[in-house]
């Protein structure tokens, strides 16, 4: 129809150039035509409009989408690199389906093109899932060893939900939910119960991958954040002087604590930190957590181990002391003597216990249980007999919780 409108001045034009009026050519082709710009929201005109290649068009679509708008005019330079319409089509078929956030949140991106004169001007408009309202929530990562400290801060946090984009990533959703089980397991005292993960993937051209998680805690936030709030008032060292302990008898007075404040019971439902160190009844698994955490507050490395005990499921602890690992099982500890469950090495452990040898340290020290508290007995008597100390190293019961 512009086409058509337009054709009536350049034919007088064209009259007139030949009857020597070339002047006349000059004010016809720059009259104004018909065609009127509409009306668009502030901004839609600044130079990042704008695009000369096809390159420079997928990129303004993203960063539309990124930055949530519904509507957009985008100018074609008159020098474009390609054909404007096909790679129109290109540019958003590209981004709505090899993008991994537009695909997360975009459920249809629709375009007006028009040729003006001499470019072309197209009329963008995008239709967003739900998933859009929290669009600033997500999490835009380069690496997917960069997911950890996020997936950790977001547990400490009680979070629900998180959304990472990272854009080179080869892990599944498998994989995620690992890497939460695994910084759980490895710090338990970040939440009050072990949160179960699941994760949605979404696929980006490349490598790029966008990530919807989503944690369940077993309870609402507000009990979450109760349970949260007691174990963060937990103190159970406070007052005590253990910078002159050895780091075997700081294990053994984290394993004591244990054993005199906590039983072992085999609720399923009692397999947390919490119940451990507030609650104070725990299956094996809920007192190996509150171990790992005991140890953290006395400056030992120590870790949970799943495995088996006399061929029933059970999980227990291996503890770092000066370069050897030995396991510690505070369960048995409490059940049977803490003679039975601390300090074995491989050797003593294999049989009654069972687990994945290649998959944890391999427990090869020649500390015991009888040297560890020898040491604290002789350290006691010297310091009782110089008169520098009345207490023993390792304190009872009453002495720890006063």
């Amino acid at each position: 129809m512009k086409a058509k409108r337009l054709l009536i001045p350049l034919l007088a034009a064209a009259i007139c150039l030949l009857c020597g009026c070339g002047s006349l050519f000059d004010a016809e082709y720059v009259v104004e035509t018909d065609y009127e710009p509409a009306s668009f929201p502030t901004g839609l005109e600044d130079a990042d409009a704008t695009v000369k290649s096809l390159e420079e068009l997928e990129q303004l679509l993203l960063r539309m989408v990124m930055d949530g708008e519904d509507e957009r005019r985008i100018v074609f330079d008159p020098g474009y690199e390609g054909d404007a319409s096909a790679d129109m089509a290109s540019a958003v078929w590209q981004v709505r389906t090899q993008d991994a956030l537009c695909a997360y949140c975009v459920e249809n991106i629709a375009y007006d093109l028009s040729k003006i004169i001499n470019h072309y001007e197209a009329m963008v408009s995008v239709a967003y899932t739900t998933a859009a309202a929290d669009l600033d929530k997500v999490v835009h990562l380069n690496y997917a060893a960069e997911a950890e400290d996020v997936i950790r801060k977001a547990i400490e946090q009680g979070e629900t939900s998180l959304v990472l984009l990272i854009d080179r990533s080869g892990a599944t959703g498998e994989a995620m939910e690992a890497i939460a089980s695994q910084l759980y397991r490895a710090d338990p005292a970040i939440a009050p119960r072990e949160p179960s993960a699941h994760v949605e993937v979404i696929l980006g051209a490349d490598s790029q991958r966008l990530y919807e998680i989503d944690f369940n805690y077993g309870m609402d936030k507000a009990y979450l954040s109760k349970r949260r709030e007691s174990l963060d008032q937990f103190d159970p060292f406070s007052g005590l002087d253990t910078e002159g302990m050895s780091e075997g008898e700081r294990a053994l007075l984290a394993c004591q604590y244990l054993v005199d404040n906590c039983h072992y019971v085999e609720n399923t439902d009692k397999n947390t930190i919490y119940a451990a160190l507030i609650e104070r009844y725990a299956n094996s698994e809920g007192m190996a957590f509150g171990y790992v955490d005991l140890c953290h507050r006395l400056g030992l490395n120590c870790q949970i181990v799943d495995g088996q005990y006399n061929r029933e499921d059970h999980s227990w602890n291996i503890v770092e002391l000066e370069g050897e690992y030995y396991h510690v099982d505070p369960s048995v500890c409490d059940t049977v003597s803490v003679e039975e469950g601390f300090l074995l090495n491989d050797e003593e452990a294999w049989g009654v216990y069972r687990w994945d040898y290649f998959h944890y340290p391999h427990c090869t020290g020649t500390l015991s249980y009888e040297q560890v508290l020898g040491i604290a007995t002789e350290d006691n008597e010297e310091s009782t007999e110089s008169g520098e100390a009345e207490e023993t190293e390792i304190p009872a019961e009453e002495e720890i919780n006063s």
